[in-house]
């Protein structure tokens, strides 16, 4: 078949003419490339590839590069047009390369806004006025409904020269003294990363979505003004409790009292040099460094202490209503084969259970004994009950605890220093070593809507007093651990 003859292209998906069958792939797919004709393509004889080890590169002879950039482009010179197809897909940061631990300064952050009652606002903030200016930022919305407000300058119940920048139904819209001032192309995909820049230059207003002009130009001779506590991000200024926020992540969100040209997408995170607003997303110590999970801190908990020098630890209170949940995702299913590792610090053992965390909704969990024994757990029909010995983690006292599973059979472990760590045994006197028939799948139990949380489970007496840091999840990798000196890397 030539190139002439073929019809849509598609990637993870293939189905029957009649649309009567379908064969598509749940999962990932990263880094896809085609390549034709040249140096660049394999040898079809050959009984085996080189599999890289780094991220894949434009060739020469590439006709088309997806699935590598945090937005949907073809990276090739022949610049396909890429959309999605089905609600369900989207972009994730998530791949098989052995990448650097995340970096502030490398890899930035962003704000999550829930589309509700989440927004920021700013008791003094930048003056448009009649200045030329520049507002963009990165944007990955979760949902879309309706109207979703980015930032707003309208104060309470007022509408008029204010800047209202929001989505409806996903297209971009700039609104002003109560009309449409600009409207965009098209709709912004959902989870999927789009930057966004609005910008005024010698008297025209302009929007541009991955740096490429969407929607006409706005003749812009306004002298804006800013409502009091505003502008307001991630919901309606005009009236928070109408609820037209937005759900998803914003990323350096920058205001500047000067014009663009000629915007373009930025590939690291943005200079606050010559800016009246940044906000970055980088100052939150709670974190997933693999970069794949919001983490939704509840209740009382509270950033303190840690094991390492410069690290942070999140308090928790005993409490049904604190913890730190992380929703429910099939890659915590572990299966067979894991390293579950990190440190706790208690400081009151003074119930039966006191939960380290529960995962998939009550699938599998890890928690101390009154008695100070450790004590690991699946739901799973007929899966085996792992206690460790009494005392083997004190009050007010930092341990490292990890649990190391390879084709089924368990081992906890823990330890204080690294002269006192190592494999605490299960039963009577810690006399078995390790125990066999753990499977982290498919589970019968489905508390917490299937989300994983820290610090609780769905029990109210079962909670857990103080403080957790740098818990690293590994599936398919059973790991031979030591006493860490240092955080643990992704």
């Amino acid at each position: 078949m030539t190139a002439s003859t073929l019809g849509s292209f598609y990637i993870g998906w293939a189905g029957s003419s009649s649309g009567s069958t379908e064969h598509s792939i749940k999962g990932y797919i990263t880094d896809f490339k085609l390549d034709i004709g040249g140096n660049n393509a394999f040898d079809a004889t050959a009984t085996s590839i080189t599999v890289p080890t780094e991220r894949a590169t434009l060739g020469n002879n590439t006709k088309l590069f997806a699935c590598h950039l945090p937005y949907l482009k073809d990276g090739s010179t022949s610049d396909h047009t890429l959309s999605f197809v089905g609600s369900s897909t989207g972009i994730k940061p998530i791949g098989p390369y052995d990448y650097s631990e995340y970096s502030k300064s490398i890899n930035g952050g962003s704000v999550h806004y829930d589309g509700t009652g989440d927004y920021l606002t700013l008791p003094a903030a930048p003056t448009l006025g009649t200045s030329e200016f520049e507002i963009s930022m990165w944007v990955y919305p979760e949902t879309i409904s309706g109207a979703d407000v980015i930032i707003d300058w309208r104060p309470s119940s007022t509408n008029g020269v204010y800047v209202n920048f929001f989505l409806d139904s996903g297209v971009p819209k700039l609104f002003v003294d109560s009309a449409d001032r600009i409207t965009g192309s098209s709709a912004l995909p959902v989870k999927v990363w789009s930057y966004l820049t609005l910008t005024r230059v010698s008297g025209s207003t302009k929007l541009y979505v991955n740096g490429t002009q969407s929607g006409s130009t706005y003749s812009d001779s306004n002298n804006y003004l800013t409502g009091s506590s505003r502008p307001a991000i991630g919901q309606a200024g005009y009236n928070p409790s109408l609820n037209l926020g937005f759900n998803g992540y914003m990323s350096d969100l920058v205001v500047k009292l000067s014009g663009n040209s000629s915007p373009s997408i930025p590939t690291e995170p943005v200079s606050s040099s010559g800016t009246s607003l940044h906000i970055k997303g980088t100052d939150a110590h709670v974190i997933d460094k693999s970069q794949v999970n919001n983490l939704k801190l509840v209740g009382s908990t509270n950033e303190t202490e840690s094991p390492y020098s410069s690290g942070r630890s999140i308090g928790l209170t005993n409490s049904i209503s604190t913890y730190v949940e992380i929703p429910k995702r099939d890659e915590l299913l572990l299966g067979d084969t894991f390293t579950i590792e990190g440190w706790i610090k208690p400081t009151s053992l003074s119930n039966g259970y006191n939960t380290v965390f529960t995962g998939n909704g009550y699938g599998y969990y890890l928690a101390v004994r009154s008695n100070g024994g450790l004590n690991f757990y699946s739901t799973n029909s007929g899966a085996p009950n792992y206690d460790t010995a009494a005392g083997v983690i004190t009050n007010n006292t930092w341990h490292y605890v990890a649990a190391v599973c390879s084709s089924g059979t368990l081992t906890l472990y823990s330890g204080t220093s690294s002269s006192n760590f190592a494999a605490r045994g299960h039963g009577s006197g810690g006399a078995e070593n390790s125990v066999s028939g753990f499977n982290l799948n498919n589970f019968g139990s489905n508390f917490n809507g299937g989300n994983t949380r820290f610090g609780v489970t769905h029990v109210s007496s079962q909670g857990f007093a103080g403080y957790l840091t740098d818990w690293r999840f590994s599936k398919g990798i059973a790991r031979t651990v030591t006493f860490p000196s240092a955080p643990l890397k992704g």
